[in-house]
C-alpha cells in the first residue's frame, strides 16, 4: 500500500509539472482577460485605457489582443511569468490529487461499498465520489500555489515595475499583510467550490472515455489515454469557469489595504451587478483550448511513469 501511494505521488508529480508548463502561456492570458474585464467595468471613465480597448472586443480577438499587450511590454517571458509556483504546485496538487482518488478508492473498498480498486471496474458513482474527494484534498496544496501565482501574474498589468522581485517575495508580503499563514489560503471557499464536484468530473469522464475507447480499439492504448485525458479536462474545466472567475478575483484582491470582496457570495453578487451573467463566462475560451493538450499530456505522462516504476517493482527472474 505504501508503494503504490509513493507511486501515486511520484508519477501524478511528473505529469502535472508536463501539463503546466504546455499550458501556461494561456492561463496568463486568460487571468489577464478576467482583471481587465472587472477593472473595465468599474472605471468606464478610463476610456483610452487598454482595458477599454479590450473590452471592445469579442472573443478570439480579444484574447489575441491581450497577448499582444503581453508581447509588447514583456516579450516571451511574459507568457511564463509566475511559472514557478504552478510547476511546484501542480506536481504537488497532481501528486495529491491521484494519490487522493486512489486512496478514496481504496478506502471505499475497505468500508465495504465497492469489490475493487480498478476505477475501470468500480462504478461510475465511486469514482465521481473518490474524484470530488480528491478535488477537496487537493485544495490544501492548490490554494496557495494558485494565489502566489495570479498575485504574479497580475502584477505588471498596470505596466510600472514589478511589486514582486518573485514567488517567496510574494508569499512573504502577503503573509506580512494578512496577518500570518491564513493569508496564503484567501480565496479556500471559492477554490473548494470550484474542484470538488469538477474534479469527480474529471476521473469519471477519464476512466468511462478510456474504457469506451479501449473497448472500440480503434485508437489504441496511447490514443485511448490522449483523448480520454483531453476530454476529461475540456468537461471539468468546462464546468468550473463560473468560479474560477469568482476564485480569481477573490485572489487577486488579496493583499489590499481595502479588500473587495467579503467572500463568494459578495463576490458573485457585486460580479453579476457590474457584468451580468457573461461575467462567469470570462476566460472560457483560452481555458477550454488550454484543458485539453495539459490533462492529455498529465493522463499519458501518469500512466506511463506508473508502468515505468512498476517495472522495477516486479521481482527479478
Amino acid at each position: 500500500m505504501a508503494a503504490e501511494l509513493a507511486f501515486d505521488l511520484f508519477a501524478g508529480s511528473i505529469g502535472g509539472a508536463a501539463g503546466v508548463v504546455i499550458g501556461h502561456p494561456l492561463d496568463i492570458i486568460k487571468v489577464r482577460y478576467q482583471m481587465m474585464m472587472v477593472e473595465t467595468a468599474a472605471a468606464h471613465q478610463s476610456a483610452s485605457s487598454s482595458s477599454m480597448k479590450i473590452a471592445g472586443a469579442r472573443g478570439v480577438r480579444a484574447y489575441a489582443q491581450v497577448a499582444a499587450g503581453i508581447w509588447s511590454a514583456q516579450g516571451l517571458k511574459g507568457f511564463f511569468r509566475g511559472l514557478a509556483p504552478p510547476v511546484c504546485g501542480q506536481a504537488l496538487y497532481t501528486a495529491s490529487c491521484f494519490a487522493g482518488f486512489n486512496g478514496c478508492l481504496g478506502a471505499m473498498k475497505r468500508a465495504g461499498i465497492i469489490e475493487t480498486t480498478r476505477a475501470d471496474r468500480a462504478g461510475h458513482g465511486a469514482v465521481y465520489l473518490a474524484g470530488c474527494g480528491a478535488g477537496m484534498l487537493t485544495t490544501f496544496v492548490n490554494v496557495p500555489c494558485e494565489l502566489v501565482k495570479i498575485k504574479l501574474q497580475v502584477d505588471m498589468q498596470s505596466g510600472i515595475s514589478p511589486r514582486y522581485s518573485g514567488p517567496l517575495a510574494c508569499a512573504r508580503d502577503l503573509v506580512r499583510r494578512g496577518g500570518g499563514l491564513r493569508a496564503l489560503y484567501s480565496g479556500w471557499a471559492a477554490t473548494a467550490l470550484r474542484d470538488t464536484p469538477s474534479t469527480g468530473l474529471y476521473f469519471l469522464s477519464y476512466h468511462a472515455c478510456k474504457t469506451k475507447f479501449q473497448e472500440t480499439e480503434t485508437l489504441g492504448r496511447t490514443g485511448s489515454e490522449l483523448i480520454a485525458g483531453g476530454i476529461a479536462g475540456v468537461l471539468s474545466w468546462g464546468s468550473a469557469v463560473p468560479l474560477d472567475v469568482v476564485k480569481t478575483q477573490i485572489q487577486a484582491d488579496a493583499g489590499s489595504r481595502k479588500p473587495k470582496y467579503d467572500g463568494v457570495v459578495d463576490c458573485v453578487r457585486r460580479l453579476y451587478a457590474e457584468q451580468g451573467a457573461v461575467a462567469f463566462s470570462r476566460g472560457a475560451l483560452p481555458v477550454i483550448v488550454r484543458s485539453f493538450p495539459v490533462n492529455a499530456v498529465t493522463f499519458f505522462v501518469y500512466e506511463r511513469v506508473l508502468d515505468f516504476v512498476a517495472s522495477f517493482s516486479r521481482p527479478l527472474l
